[in-house]
């Protein structure tokens, strides 16, 4: 910078007093800029940006909100960073996307499953007699009472056994009683021959509706090898974009790459991720993915907030 020993310029160290190192720091990010002196040693200007405490492996929570200022720092809409971010959106809405295809997909097997079954159950119901339990009222001998007032059942003048615990007065005496029995019985279950008419005529919607699911869930996978590719191009070019091949924005999609390209078979596109991932070391992947969670909650923590402001 072209400082010279006999200049009248010059600096003081103070040693300030001990503080902790979460003290003394804060988590602003500074950014100094020194500008070009052309007859100097240095003839261009120089920015200089402090991140202080950045990198401290025992305060990860603050590394994560230096870096979210150092987005905001860099952040330009046409500048790099608003690309890799914007790629970076668009690859996680393709997983979502991807995601929701197949809990599509698997309701659609399942309902597929279902009218299957429901099929079998229309032919097997095509007999409709069947044998149940009946019950009805009997009657059963009792020793006989003076009077039906006298009888055990009869509390205060009243039969505790009738809903309305009608008064003695309105019993008549006899020397049986009705008690609950059951029989066996042949019934045609009229309800269920009625459905049996009403579906027969639906069988054929049914079948139907089997070929549109199917075509349904055909079209699905359709899109989901569409929205891969996109994805595993996003990739791709999210590599190119950033300075570090290596860095969290593009490592962390790789797994999800991989698992869903070799559900698809392509054994290429596994090989080259594959290879991507090996040249991260394993804290370094480690340490990414954890960052990266962390910095997702911090983003759509102050989207919310951004939307209840709205509100």
């Amino acid at each position: 910078m072209g400082v010279k020993f006999e200049d009248d310029i010059w600096f003081e160290i103070v040693e300030e007093e001990k503080r902790s190192q979460s003290e003394s720091q804060t988590l602003d990010v500074i950014v100094y800029e020194i500008f070009d002196f052309k007859d100097k040693t240095l003839p261009y200007s120089l920015t200089i940006i402090d991140t202080p405490g950045y990198g401290n492996t025992k305060e990860v929570e603050r590394d994560v909100i230096v870096t979210q200022r150092l987005f905001d720092l860099f952040r330009s809409k046409k500048g790099e960073f608003m690309k890799l971010m914007q790629l970076t959106a668009c690859i996680q809405n393709l997983q979502d996307r991807i995601k929701l295809i197949e809990l599509k997909r698997r309701e659609i097997e399942q309902t597929q499953s279902a009218l299957k079954k429901y099929e079998q159950q229309m032919k097997m119901n095509k007999e409709f007699t069947v044998e149940v339990d009946e019950v009805y009222k009997g009657k059963e001998t009792i020793d006989v009472a003076w009077s039906p007032g006298r009888c055990e059942v009869m509390k205060k003048g009243r039969c505790t056994v009738c809903k309305r615990k009608c008064l003695a007065s309105a019993h008549v005496k006899e020397d049986w009683i009705y008690v609950s029995k059951t029989r066996k019985v042949k019934k045609t279950l009229t309800d269920v021959k009625e459905k049996y008419e009403r579906n027969k005529a639906e069988t054929v919607k049914a079948a139907s509706l089997l070929e549109n699911l199917q075509k349904e869930m055909e079209n699905l996978e359709e899109d989901k090898a569409r929205w891969l590719e996109e994805a595993y191009e996003h990739v791709d070019r999210l590599n190119q974009i950033a300075l570090n091949v290596d860095s969290l924005s593009t490592y962390v999609h790789y797994d999800f790459l991989i698992e869903k390209m070799k559900e698809k078979g392509d054994t290429e596109k596994v090989q080259k991720l594959e290879e991507k991932t090996h040249r991260v070391g394993e804290m370094v992947r480690t340490g990414a993915q954890y960052a990266y969670e962390r910095i997702c909650k911090i983003f759509k923590g102050n989207k919310n907030n951004r939307s209840d402001t709205e509100v």
